[in-house]
């Protein structure tokens, strides 16, 4: 593995990256500590961090390792990059942690991750297995085969252990409960991706009674592996990975540096193994709060939900921007503003796009088109719900008085995560 001094990190992104470098043009040489450099505007990040010659954030040419796509629509995607070092460092981070979260030796893994199209799921939890100290056996089934022929290698192979997202784990016990399927030698279920809600989980252990759910660990495709989980950790929780990032929690309102317990803010990351794409107070784009005092060691914080770079629908990751495109021009239409709203109900999370409007009624008859463009440019919604994995997504239409604000400053809120209320 390949860890850096975080001195070195910021002074070598700030002489080898062009974004990094007119970030932090107004910051003495040296030395300069973590909470001195800027937050990033991922708008800024990602118009700087393209996929061709111009990119102005990598500090080098991109010449070995690996790219994944890290969401936004068909027309604007995303994508991270690491380098051979970085994405093996990466990988045996998280089988490390594995070792805390109760992996067992001689465990049988069924790797029910999405793989392809440049997704990083599938292709990561094959990678941190093979990486874990611990000796496993994987059998990699992906979570788009279709549920008989993923039921027939669990039941084939006793696997022991699921590993997949939510709504594939909800997907195969429905399928088993109403097949009258056996899965009670299924001992533990990893799952990542998105939130695996009480009731969800209410459901999977009545039909694998005994069950153990288990966030596999906190990693985002963006921000890499960020916390782990142990015995000790509760709905949401994680412990920091002290030694492979700086993790902060910042007011969203003043940029200040959240220490206390119980305040909520911004998840923002340094990572300090990436030198190739550095990610350097990179917001997460979720919400958190510390559940541990400050001075533990791997301090434990709680996830509160979304915070207004994105939204997780069910599997999905959809950014606020990527909204905008789908208000095609209508004559005598006018959209003011609009807003994201998640619910969770009946085991799956739901859309609702809020819309501020000089014409509700007639921004009401367009509703089918804007929906279209809306899957035209994600795909992915429409097919999730037509399985049953999320809601069909809902638009609402009136005027500015729809939309919620924040009562401190006014602003329209862009993001309304409405499933924090869930508790175990």
């Amino acid at each position: 593995m390949k860890l850096y001094n975080l001195d070195y990190l910021l002074q070598y992104a700030r002489q080898h990256s062009p974004y990094y470098r007119e970030l932090c043009k107004n910051l003495p040489e040296k030395p300069v500590t973590v909470e001195q450099m800027p937050v990033i505007r991922q708008v800024e990040f990602w118009e700087a961090n393209t996929s061709g010659a111009d990119n102005r954030v990598l500090t080098e040419p991109f010449k070995d390792g690996i790219a994944f796509k890290s969401g936004g629509t068909t027309s604007a995607p995303k994508f991270s990059v690491f380098s051979k070092d970085e994405y093996a460092t990466f990988c045996e981070l998280t089988g490390q942690a594995m070792m805390y979260n109760g992996v067992k030796a001689g465990d049988r893994f069924a790797n029910l991750f999405y793989g392809g199209q440049m997704y990083a799921s599938f292709l990561y939890v094959h990678s941190w297995i093979q990486a874990c100290p611990i000796s496993l056996i994987e059998y990699p089934v992906m979570g788009s085969t279709p549920l008989p022929d993923i039921i027939h290698i669990i039941e084939q192979h006793r696997t022991n252990v699921l590993a997949g997202v939510p709504t594939t784990i909800v997907s195969i016990c429905q399928y088993a409960q109403e097949h009258h399927i056996d899965l009670s030698f299924v001992e533990r279920i990893y799952f990542g991706g998105e939130t695996f809600f009480p009731d969800q989980r209410q459901f999977v252990q009545s039909v694998c009674r005994g069950v153990s759910i288990r966030s596999s660990c906190y990693s985002l495709v963006d921000g890499g592996i960020v916390g782990f989980c142990d015995d000790s950790c509760n709905f949401n929780e994680h412990r920091a990975f002290d030694y492979a990032v700086v993790l902060e929690i910042i007011d969203e309102e003043t940029g200040e540096v959240i220490h206390e317990t119980g305040r909520e803010g911004n998840l923002v990351v340094t990572s300090l193994y990436r030198t190739l794409q550095p990610m350097i107070r990179y917001p997460l784009g979720d919400r958190g709060v510390w559940t541990e005092p400050q001075g533990t060691s791997n301090r434990k914080f709680k996830l509160l939900g979304r915070a207004e770079e994105g939204a997780r629908i069910g599997p999905i990751s959809l950014y606020y921007e990527d909204i905008r495109g789908i208000f095609v021009p209508v004559e005598g239409v006018d959209i003011l503003n609009y807003q994201l709203v998640i619910t969770h109900t009946e085991g799956k999370d739901k859309l609702t796009v809020r819309v501020a409007t000089d014409n509700a009624a007639g921004a009401q008859e367009h509703a089918a088109d804007y929906l279209a463009a809306l899957y035209e440019e994600r795909p992915m919604i429409l097919s999730e719900a037509k399985i049953g994995h999320i809601h069909i997504p809902e638009l609402v239409f009136g005027d500015t008085t729809i939309l919620d604000s924040n009562p401190r400053t006014g602003k329209t809120k862009r993001i309304i995560d409405e499933r924090i209320g869930s508790k175990e």
